[in-house]
């Protein structure tokens, strides 16, 4: 059988690895990732996505290159393309991804080649290997993870125009994403036009993204996607059982109202794990002897911790997403800045920008001072990646969290004449 070659790079040549001594130095950020990671694991894992497993015809970049150059990406908030142009002019980065000081990167077309083969030929599956792959070589750096899960699910909107979507239904073609469906987002209470409070659903047409994530570590340990439509409590037991094949010593799963099943609460209590989903008010208001155990439930210190400590999964997997195609930038996380997306697409003129922050009540701002706010958030994101960039405390950790992010935010979403790619970007917080 012949043997795998790759692309020969140039970092050992002498003058790539002359000019990196003298400029990377040996506490950089790049250089401790190079250390730290064993990428040639991810090079096993990608390769068998590839036709001729690299063994036949013209020797491919090695995929753990370009799930590098992803991750950079990711960090830096950076398109395919704006990635591609940062590999082509920064040392650090070079030597990062194992280039010669004058070498030519990939092409941001071979990052989109590259997402394509693993959605291919691989389907979901290969992201969820390297999620596993993730979390065990985040237990091999010694990274001990604590006893407390928490459960969620962030939507993402499917890029499809939903107007002329329907009228293609009307006309008998097939949908633009066959996968995608409609999906409850959230209530929320309003008044209508008598003065009345009346509550409306909020809908958005995608999929939904099942997350477990480790209180402690702040690392995502299991991600499963399903429709728009799906039920929350539904896919929980599939949450859970992903964990538990993990070997993760779980003790406590906290979850929002949107668990809180009968079933759910007594899967954890036959395998001997508390629950801390958070109970709706119906089951301890109501005038009945039943509502005693779940009175009790609240009481319990297991409860109150896993409450107390779920609001981390909002920090590390943003509920405001959009996708994003080769060439496009994501929006910060940091500072929400609210848009209609579905409104966008129809034509229509957006909405005022709305700058939400936790301090200060919502600000609407006019459209004409729109850009000015982005850029000056731009501004602000660009200075604290740097400074996260250069941090690093506690570095197997974060840079497990990156890989894990990365992993979790690779998805996609078909089109009528093909495949759309995106990644988007969630905060790493510090």
């Amino acid at each position: 059988m012949a043997r795998q070659r790759f692309k020969v790079q140039g970092t050992d040549s002498f003058f790539g690895r002359l000019v990196y001594d003298r400029i990377v130095p040996e506490d950089h950020f790049f250089r401790t990732l190079n250390r730290i990671i064993p990428w040639e694991r991810f090079t096993k894992k990608l390769v068998q996505y590839y036709r001729g497993r690299a063994r036949v015809g013209r020797p491919p970049y090695d995929p753990a290159l370009l799930l590098k150059m992803l991750l950079v990406a990711y960090l830096y908030d950076l398109s395919e393309r704006q990635v591609e142009e940062m590999a082509r002019f920064n040392l650090p980065v070079k030597y990062f991804l194992g280039l010669g000081a004058d070498e030519l990167p990939p092409d941001h077309s071979t990052l989109t080649a590259f997402k394509r083969r693993l959605l291919d030929n691989g389907r979901l599956d290969a992201f969820e290997e390297l999620l596993v792959e993730i979390v065990s070589l985040a237990g091999e750096q010694g990274i001990e993870f604590g006893t407390l899960q928490v459960v969620d699910s962030v939507h993402t909107v499917a890029d499809v125009n939903v107007e002329k979507d329907d009228k293609r239904r009307r006309d008998g073609k097939p949908p633009r994403d066959p996968g995608a469906q409609w999906g409850v987002k959230h209530s929320r209470r309003m008044k209508d036009a008598e003065g009345k409070s009346i509550t409306q659903k909020v809908y958005f047409y995608g999929y939904k993204g099942h997350v477990s994530l480790n209180a402690r570590t702040g690392l995502i340990t299991s991600a499963m996607v399903t429709p728009g439509n799906a039920h929350d409590g539904r896919q929980f037991p599939s949450v859970f059982d992903r964990d538990l094949a993990l070997g993760l010593p779980v003790e406590i799963v906290a979850a929002d109202r949107a668990y809180d099943d009968t079933r759910n609460h007594y899967m954890l209590k036959v395998r001997g794990v508390h629950s801390a989903i958070r109970l709706n008010d119906y089951r301890t208001e109501k005038k009945d002897k039943s509502k005693a155990g779940w009175v009790a439930m609240k009481a319990k210190p297991e409860y109150i911790r896993g409450q107390r400590e779920r609001y981390k999964i909002g920090r590390r997997v943003p509920h405001r997403r959009r996708w994003l195609r080769s060439g496009e930038r994501q929006g910060s996380v940091r500072h929400v800045a609210s848009r209609c997306h579905a409104t966008h697409q129809t034509g229509r003129p957006r909405p005022p920008l709305e700058i939400r922050d936790t301090r200060c009540p919502t600000v609407r701002l006019p459209h004409r001072l729109r850009g000015v706010v982005e850029r000056l958030f731009q501004i602000g994101d660009e200075i604290l990646r740097v400074l996260d960039a250069h941090r690093v405390a506690n570095q197997a950790l974060r840079y497990t969290q990156g890989l894990a992010f990365l992993c979790g935010a690779l998805h996609v979403t078909c089109s009528g004449r093909g495949t759309r790619y995106g990644i988007y970007r969630a905060e790493i917080c510090g």
